[in-house]
């Protein structure tokens, strides 16, 4: 031990810790070098679900990509620059990263917090001074580290805009005792791949790409184009319809798991011998369930796509 420090969520009471001297710390391949953490009784605060919380600052030295939907996390030498799709600046003077989002057109300090279970959660003064719908309005108490709070939580009428990423009409939490800056909780940042740039005090925030292909699908289906699975059927001497001979590298057969070789066996509860050309392309240009039963060497696997 080489220390002591209080902790504690913002605007609650203060919880004291040890803080602890690491000479190396080893994370898969990745190994950090004179860590400190602090060391508390998280295990009982959080009733056995958490054992430790790996912060941001640990990877300063390296570029840090998180992408929550494939449970993905990377780290890199690489750099981010400034000007580049989804990256903005952070200021980390306080030791935490807080960096402007624009809600309903009024600027807010915020951060990203991994560990609330929320979407946009902001400082309780501002309730009155945001347009929101008092008609949504939920209530909640939550336990934090440092005490109680009381939630308020309404959909907010307006948009919220961070880095390339727009949110219309979300619902936004009110906090008390009131932290004096917003976060962005898990809601948000399970689809959104985040990545960290200490060293030159950048973040990006991307779509996934399991997002970003749904959002395409969906404006695709809108504007009334024709769905596309980037399969090829059949494609050689002796195949038929039933045979998947390629697979389009980022298509939307590749997404839902289609792989070369293929046997498909039926199509919506009917037998593949039975569905013509024409069928099934008009099937597939259409906006209905596409549910595939697959002969995978032997493997019955079951694809959908909607």
């Amino acid at each position: 031990m080489v220390g002591n420090l209080a902790i504690g969520a913002p605007g609650g009471d203060q919880v004291p810790s040890d803080v602890v001297a690491i000479p190396e710390l080893r994370i898969n391949g990745l190994t950090i070098k004179g860590s400190t953490p602090v060391a508390f009784a998280i295990e009982q605060m959080t009733a056995g679900m958490m054992q430790g919380v790996l912060g941001m600052d640990l990877f300063r030295e390296v570029l840090l990509s998180i992408d929550p939907k494939r449970g993905i996390a990377t780290v890199s030498h690489a750099s981010l620059e400034l000007g580049a799709p989804g990256v903005i600046e952070f200021d980390n003077s306080q030791g935490r990263m807080t960096f402007d989002i624009m809600v309903a057109g009024r600027r807010v300090a915020t951060q990203i917090d991994t560990g609330a279970p929320g979407s946009f959660t902001l400082p309780a003064d501002l309730q009155d001074q945001i347009p929101t719908d008092a008609d949504s309005e939920r209530k909640a108490a939550v336990q934090l580290v440092g005490g109680q709070r009381e939630i308020t939580t309404r959909r907010l009428d307006g948009r919220i805009i961070f880095a390339d990423l727009h949110f219309e009409n979300p619902d936004v939490s009110f906090m008390r005792p009131s932290p004096h800056v917003g976060n962005i909780g898990q809601k948000i940042l399970s689809d959104i791949v985040i990545i960290v740039d200490h060293r030159n005090s950048l973040l990006a925030f991307l779509p996934s790409s399991s997002t970003e292909k749904r959002r395409q699908q969906q404006a695709a289906q809108a504007s009334g184009e024709p769905r596309r699975l980037g399969i090829r059927f059949g494609g050689g001497p002796g195949l038929t319809l039933a045979n998947v001979s390629d697979v389009v590298p980022g298509s939307v057969g590749e997404q839902v798991g289609f792989k070369a070789g293929d046997i498909i066996l039926g199509l919506n509860e009917t037998p593949m011998e039975e569905i013509s050309v024409a069928q099934l392309g008009e099937l597939i240009r259409g906006q209905g369930l596409l549910s595939f039963v697959v002969d995978r060497q032997g493997d019955k696997v079951h694809i959908e796509i909607d």
